[in-house]
């Protein structure tokens, strides 16, 4: 009898049937291992987090800087009627805040204070012929009880209309006053303010332009 011989197209069909078994193995494979590797990372990270919680960074000294660069989250609230029991609400918000590995906080670690806040119109020829807006906060009891301060400030959607004003405080004024530059970040949209601080160790009581020369 003959002997079998297979024509070139069997052969290459036959190849091309290994190498296709071959390339599924090795990408099914390689689909396991970094699945592996992936669930190591995320398992490594959650429990680095959770070892080391967020830990709140000590406030910057006001007297080693010039203008601070900030960012304020403005929360907006469903129904205002809910926050007339405020400790429940807080409590209630502390609750789902502390749902993160990287929170743990509690109505003890809160600073509370009461305080009257007025703010001055500064606008008109009969006035300070200025348009900027002029606050006045005393604080009448609790935290900082018997302090006040004074700020000027300046908003704007554009950082450059909010923050390139001449806000400097008085040479006098200086060790005891705080600036910054802050990004006000809502819902919606974003805007921008400059604010000067000067802080006064009992209650002030401004009325004119005059005042604030003083």
């Amino acid at each position: 009898g003959g002997v079998y011989s297979p024509s070139r197209k069997t052969i290459f069909l036959e190849k091309l049937k290994k190498n296709r078994i071959t390339i599924l193995f090795f990408t099914c494979l390689c689909l396991v291992v970094c699945t592996l590797l992936i669930g190591v990372l995320v398992t490594t990270l959650s429990l680095t987090l959770i070892d080391k919680p967020f830990v709140i960074p000590e406030e910057p000294d006001p007297n080693g800087e010039f203008v601070r660069n900030s960012s304020e989250y403005q929360i907006t609230y469903a129904n205002i009627d809910d926050w007339i029991d405020r400790d429940a609400m807080v409590e209630s918000y502390l609750e789902v805040c502390n749902r993160s590995p990287l929170l743990d906080i509690s109505m003890d670690d809160g600073k509370f204070s009461a305080r009257i806040q007025y703010k001055l119109i500064t606008s008109g020829e009969t006035r300070c012929y200025n348009n900027r807006e002029i606050r006045v906060r005393d604080y009448i009891s609790g935290y900082n009880e018997g302090t006040s301060y004074v700020d000027i400030k300046s908003s704007s959607t554009n950082l450059s209309k909010a923050c390139d004003v001449p806000f400097w405080p008085a040479d006098e004024y200086s060790d005891d006053s705080r600036q910054k530059c802050e990004t006000d970040i809502h819902q919606c949209k974003n805007k921008f303010s400059r604010e000067t601080r000067i802080f006064f160790d009992e209650a002030q009581e401004l009325v004119t332009c005059r005042d604030l020369l003083h």
